[in-house]
């Protein structure tokens, strides 16, 4: 088997195979097991909402579409920012798991639950 070209590399493919399982698999999962999922509402931070509300003010017209309009008084902007926020990265999960984008792409991307009332 060692003697031709094709028997050594059969044992190469094997061994490529295994190095990539344990790298892109059981590495990461024992990297991160000790991490919990946490839902939308605790994914937003303050640079999240810092680069949501800079969305608003570099694109207002078709954030506005989007969103609406933020309230004027600074307390409740902050609320209806997160809220909105937190909608925004609901419906990116949604279209990235119904645009396939999972079969090529790590879930290390939106490591969120994927229960609705969990989210929310």
């Amino acid at each position: 088997m060692f003697e031709r070209k094709s028997g050594i590399l059969l044992i190469a493919g094997i061994g490529f195979f295994a190095f990539a399982f344990l790298s892109n698999a059981v590495v990461p999962i024992l990297m991160y097991r000790h991490l919990p999922e946490k839902p939308v509402s605790q994914l937003i931070n303050g640079n999240l909402r810092y680069q949501f509300e800079d969305l608003a003010q570099r694109f207002p017209a078709a954030f506005e579409k989007a969103y609406g309009q933020p309230p004027a008084e600074p307390e409740k902007a902050a609320g209806w920012y997160d809220d909105q926020c937190a909608k925004a990265l609901l419906l990116g999960r949604q279209i990235y798991i119904g645009e396939g984008c999972w079969h090529c792409h790590s879930q290390f991307v939106r490591p969120v639950p994927t229960t609705i009332k969990s989210i929310l």
